[in-house]
């Protein structure tokens, strides 16, 4: 099942202290191909206080579920979605990315 969040910050982390073992794709608000990012739950960059008194879910909109398939394919049919360069050390664009590990 996919849950999607968008100003929404108290339940996306509640969904995330909820299913570590899950997937967030951070995109834009409203959704875009052209910035997605797959991260584990576990993911220091998209969970716990944001920098500088930010909100995680307003400027962006958190697709989250428990199968990085179902995560991953939403932006666009055909077109994959990029992992988190802090925790793979690879550029978006590197098609050997098949997965990240959450921190």
């Amino acid at each position: 099942m996919v849950r999607i969040f968008a100003r929404d910050d108290e339940d996306y982390l509640a969904w995330v202290a909820s299913n570590q073992n899950g997937y967030v794709l951070n995109t834009y608000r409203p959704p875009a191909a052209s910035y997605a990012v797959l991260h584990r739950a576990t993911c220091s960059t998209i969970s716990g206080k944001p920098a500088r008194g930010k909100r995680w879910t307003d400027g962006y909109t958190k697709v989250c579920s428990q199968s990085r398939g179902e995560a991953a394919r939403l932006p666009q049919p055909g077109r994959r979605a990029a992992r988190s360069r802090r925790q793979t050390g690879k550029t978006r664009s590197d098609p050997t990315l098949m997965f990240i590990k959450g921190r």
